[in-house]
């Protein structure tokens, strides 16, 4: 044998190794060639799983900074009226949805109904944020009548004066309410009441001057009992609300007559008994008495002495009283706080 013999034949048996392993792969590799590819990742156009949708996520929370959750509010998705419940965090999500125009509507009981149109695109997210004004609450209002006889001149003037009170609060807080006001339709009267140092009332007396039609015609309040009244309250970013109608019960026409001391009364005695009459009354009622002193031409108020039982017709004055000029007054109040004063009684303690 030649050594080209000898070197030929391991050469032989290497290329025949070699080839019985290159061969497995070579057939791998032409059969993918011919085999479609596994598309299994959803966000491959050609997989069974891929979807041209789109979500929408949001928050609902109160109106001002720092924002709360509002959880529980009701969020409807249009078209189709799909809707969620926020979580404890105020949040909301709807997913699956094809590209286009939605709209959301935001309801929660106590606050102002929001909305908010919605572009979604596929496979993207957009994000909402819902920012509800809480609706004022009318929570009590009242109306009470106070009838006064007083001195005018050389002649006895009665006036009517009407308190309206109103138990408003706001959930945003108290400095949010805008207006509070009173209505009477049948008198096409309507006004402003006033904030008053006790949180969430608003209330205001109206003299017979300000009770006025819009047109400027007088208002007799005796013609208003029975009548329907409202509150309407608004706050700052314009949420409304009225109140169920109330009504005054009676303006009191009688009223009581002080007997004495009285018409200037020179008195030696400085604890003097106060005597009245009263007409009979077909109401529940008391009485009210308030006694003055004139200091500099002014009135000071000394005593006032409250809810004396029906029938009390004199009462001794619970003190001393020193020299000067006095006055006082009694008053009949029904349980409602309606009221009748007596014009002043006049006196002197020497």
């Amino acid at each position: 044998m030649t050594k080209t013999g000898r070197i030929a034949k391991p050469l032989a048996g290497r290329v025949a190794g070699l080839c019985a392993l290159l061969l497995p792969a070579m057939c791998c590799w032409l059969l993918s060639c011919t085999t479609p590819a596994e598309h299994s990742n959803p966000l491959d156009p050609e997989s069974p799983a891929y979807q041209e949708k789109g979500t929408i996520t949001g928050r609902v929370t109160s109106f001002y900074q720092p924002y709360s959750p509002l959880p529980g509010a009701e969020v409807r998705l249009l078209p189709g009226g799909e809707s969620r419940r926020t979580s404890t965090f105020g949040e909301f999500t709807f997913s699956g949805l094809s590209p286009g125009r939605y709209m959301l509507l935001v309801t929660a009981e106590g606050f102002a109904d929001d909305s908010a149109g919605v572009e979604v695109a596929a496979r993207q997210t957009r994000e909402v944020a819902f920012h509800l004004d809480a609706v004022p609450q009318v929570t009590g209002a009242k109306v009470t009548a106070a009838h006064v006889k007083t001195r005018a001149s050389l002649s006895d003037t009665d006036f009517v004066f009407l308190t309206v009170t109103a138990e408003v609060s706001d959930g945003d807080g108290p400095n949010d309410l805008q207006r509070v006001q009173v209505e009477i339709p049948a008198a096409a009267f309507d006004d402003s009441l006033r904030r008053s140092s006790t949180p969430a009332r608003w209330e205001r007396t109206f003299s017979p001057e300000e009770l006025r039609e819009s047109g400027g015609r007088a208002i007799n309040p005796y013609n208003l009992v029975g009548e329907s009244f409202h509150i309407s309250a608004r706050d700052a970013p314009g949420a409304q609300a009225r109140s169920a109608p109330f009504q005054l019960v009676r303006v009191i026409a009688e009223e009581p007559l002080p007997q004495q001391p009285a018409n200037g009364q020179v008195l030696t005695s400085h604890s003097p008994q106060l005597q009245w009459f009263m007409p009979p009354l077909s109401f529940e009622h008391t009485f009210t008495i308030q006694v003055f002193k004139l200091i500099g031409g002014f009135p000071t108020l000394l005593l006032t002495i409250s809810e004396l039982p029906a029938g009390t017709m004199a009462l001794p004055y619970p003190g001393r009283l020193t020299s000067g000029s006095y006055f006082w007054t009694v008053a009949v109040v029904d349980r409602f706080g309606n009221s009748s004063r007596s014009k002043e009684a006049t006196f002197v303690v020497q």
